[in-house]
């Protein structure tokens, strides 16, 4: 197949908005299936790691322990080109989506950000980069006790057939 016959990357959806992240850490998770609830299938907490995943959810390591990083979550028809920012670090991760709705919301208490999606369901490509960790650091250690918006990241799903 000639690269003018692939189909092109099509961004299907997208919002932004802050979350709450606890315990240095915020999620996504398949609202919309009850297999995404059980406890013995949660993604391992990240150690060491930007972003980990299970059946239908993710877990991200956030730089501060309580803040609010900003969050751009995007649904692509395909894998996109890579984003044009310098951003600090990047990771990617598969998802299996059954339930059809996603989400964002913190870490432990699971408190909804204002991130929802609705995603055919099936495998995915999760594809995440961020930055402003280091600045988010500075501010709270100045005394900021919960910074927000400081840190950002920019979450990018895809069929995982369409990743070639």
């Amino acid at each position: 197949m000639s690269p003018d016959s692939l189909p092109q990357p099509t961004l299907l959806a997208s919002v932004e908005g802050e979350v709450l992240a606890e315990r240095n850490m915020f999620r996504l998770d398949d609202i919309g299936s009850l297999l995404a609830l059980d406890e013995d299938d949660e993604p391992p907490v990240p150690d060491g790691e930007l972003v980990t995943s299970a059946y239908g959810s993710a877990i991200f390591s956030s730089a501060l322990s309580h803040h609010y990083p900003r969050v751009t979550l995007e649904h692509w028809s395909t894998s996109p080109a890579s984003p044009g920012r310098n951003w600090e670090l990047d990771a990617e991760v598969h998802l299996e989506i059954d339930g059809g709705q996603i989400g964002l919301s913190s870490g432990v208490s699971r408190l909804p950000g204002p991130h929802r999606l609705s995603v055919p369901r099936g495998p995915y490509t999760l594809a995440v980069w961020c930055l402003g960790r280091e600045a988010a650091r500075t501010r709270h250690a100045a005394g900021e006790a919960t910074p927000h918006g400081v840190e950002e990241w920019l979450l990018r799903l895809w069929p995982a057939d369409s990743s070639s």
